[in-house]
């Protein structure tokens, strides 16, 4: 048991990234986290929590409204937890060391799995509690269910976390082609469309109905979605049912096929996990064809900024992991707005609006502004390009220091790399909006150089939060990202910005009387003072952390 333990400890401190060394850059952190924590968790925890309490009340105590949330927590822990098991278990840096030591393997294995559910559980964890206190809150419940119900909640993410480990256990045993990281990268791009696929379909089988047609058919069980999670996902089902119908044989029940599937998974893995590592971790890709005397012949000498921003779109295209999560991740903004108009078409809440814009209401064109910055600052934020630029380079950061190109240039072509990816995927989803909405050629025009400088300051302001303290200590691309904070702070502080901004802007319009054209014309400017700002920090104080790194 205590070489257990200490594996778990030496896997996990393999995957933090190292705090701050400068006391400044500490306190600069702790106050990231901090306000990070109470403005974007605290929410999202809050949302989740209500939205669990008040699904329970319009049940009267029955619990499909718990379990309609935690089967779409599960099902989305599928998505990202492949990755991590194939990231922990076959990628990582640590197999070479830890594999040859006098360890028993399923000691290996065993602590393998506790690291990847805790790398994949705390936030989980944390969402999920928010959901079973907005159950209790609006159902009550013995004393004896509470504590239960928390070891509960513990237990949810194991299952699916099971699941992905029998997954790659498998197929990495018996398919030598997805052995090679890219190819499991690529692998996992494609689980995770088909799911969200699944979570899409999901919203159609509710059959387009409002809230209050949702409820009567929780209540009565007739929800496609659930009762075919409730097959895939029988622990979720045994929980909730034991928390509604008060059953402490329930609860047993659903520890016992926690242990079954867990026990399922371990077998399997101490059959095939060593079979499936032979091998893996290869840098794959096709062998290339030289012709000797061509490739010197072709080359052309080029400005040292463009063969620099060659370099980096190079290294977002070819290596899955920054592909899937930095301009995939683009892509699913379309089937968010398609989810949301699903839920509501029956009830003609976005029609409402959509007319009150058509006819011209000053308000609500106002409102379409600041939603365009909100869904701006959430695309660029979320897709990391920018918060991540520093960290991509790892073990090869020396190269920036000894290129004979400036850190203003290396920086600025950083930036552009980050502003023509998100502000192209932007400028598409405004024209294909404004289309949508028939609006004018010239609002359209506003919406996007709009939607430019919002791109720009968040572009600049993750740079900058990654020249700090970037995560240059990484041996898989996948965790460059997910074990890099900056990532997270950057979406949380520029939410928390934009957020304020909206506000005051939201608040001037209400309680002055100029009139629109001059809000519009001052929202300019403003973004245009806020980027010319924010630029000059990034390369002003991110050029000196960048030369105090070593």
């Amino acid at each position: 048991m205590k070489v257990y333990r200490r594996l778990v400890r030496t896997f996990l401190r393999s995957g933090e990234m190292e705090d701050p060394k400068q006391k400044k850059q500490k306190l600069f952190y702790t106050l990231l986290g901090i306000t990070a924590v109470l403005f974007i968790m605290l929410p999202c925890c809050l949302m989740v929590g209500y939205l669990t309490y008040a699904l329970t009340l319009a049940l009267m105590g029955n619990g499909n409204g718990l379990l309609l949330v935690i089967h779409f927590i599960a099902l989305f822990s599928i998505v990202f937890g492949i990755n991590v098991i194939l990231n922990v278990f076959y990628f990582a840096g640590d197999i070479p060391f830890v594999l040859p030591l006098p360890i028993a393997s399923y000691k290996v294995i065993a602590a393998k799995f506790t690291t990847a559910y805790i790398n994949e559980s705390v936030m989980q964890i944390l969402v999920l509690f928010s959901g079973l206190i907005g159950y209790f809150a609006a159902s009550g419940g013995n004393w004896w269910e509470y504590p239960v119900g928390v070891l509960g909640v513990l237990l949810l993410p194991v299952a699916p976390l099971a699941y992905c480990g029998i997954f790659c256990v498998v197929v990495m045993a018996f398919t030598k082609w997805i052995r090679n990281k890219d190819h499991a990268r690529r692998l996992s791009m494609l689980v995770m469309i088909v799911l969200i696929g699944v979570a899409v379909s999901a919203v159609g089988l509710l059959q387009q109905v409002d809230m209050n047609h949702l409820t009567e058919q929780l209540g009565a069980g007739k929800v496609t979605f659930v009762n075919v999670m409730n097959v895939v996902f029988p622990t979720n089902y045994l929980l909730a049912e034991a928390l509604s119908g008060h059953n402490i044989f329930l609860f047993l029940l659903y520890f016992l096929v926690n242990i079954v599937i867990v026990a399922v998974f371990l077998g399997l893995a101490q059959m095939l996990y060593y079979r499936g590592l032979m091998g893996a971790g290869t840098e794959g890709g096709k062998k290339r064809k030289h012709q000797n005397g061509k490739g010197a012949v072709a080359a052309k000498q080029k400005a040292p900024w463009k063969a620099y921003m060659k370099k980096e779109f190079l290294v977002l295209l070819r290596t899955p992991a920054f592909f899937l999560n930095c301009i995939v991740v683009n892509i699913l903004w379309p089937v968010l707005f398609y989810v949301i108009r699903m839920m509501q078409s029956d009830s003609g809440l976005l029609h409402k609006y959509y007319l009150y814009y058509r006819l011209g209401n000053e308000a609500m064109q106002w409102i379409v502004v600041l939603i365009v910055i909100g869904v701006t600052v959430l695309l660029t934020a979320a897709n990391s390009i920018a918060s991540s630029a520093i960290t991509r380079e790892g073990k090869h950061f020396y190269v920036m220091k000894y290129i004979p190109v400036d850190y203003r240039v290396q920086l600025h072509v950083k930036a552009l790399v980050s502003i023509i990816i998100s502000g192209g995927f932007m400028v598409f989803y405004i024209v294909l909006c404004s289309v949508w909405m028939r609006v004018e050629n010239l609002t359209s025009w506003y919406y996007i150089i709009v939607s430019l400088l919002e791109v720009v300051f968040v572009t600049y302001f993750g740079l900058y939060l990654d020249t700090v303290n970037p995560k240059l200590v990484w041996d898989d691309e996948l965790n460059a990202l997910r074990g890099n904070t900056n990532v997270f702070f950057n979406m949380a502080y520029a939410m928390i910005i934009t957020l304020a901004f909206v506000v005051i802007m939201l608040g001037l319009y209400l309680f002055t009387k100029f009139p629109l054209w001059a809000f519009e014309l001052l929202l300019l400017v403003v973004l245009v003072l806020a980027d010319w700002g924010m630029i000059r920090i990034c390369c002003k104080k991110g050029i000196k952390n960048l030369e105090e790194l070593t």
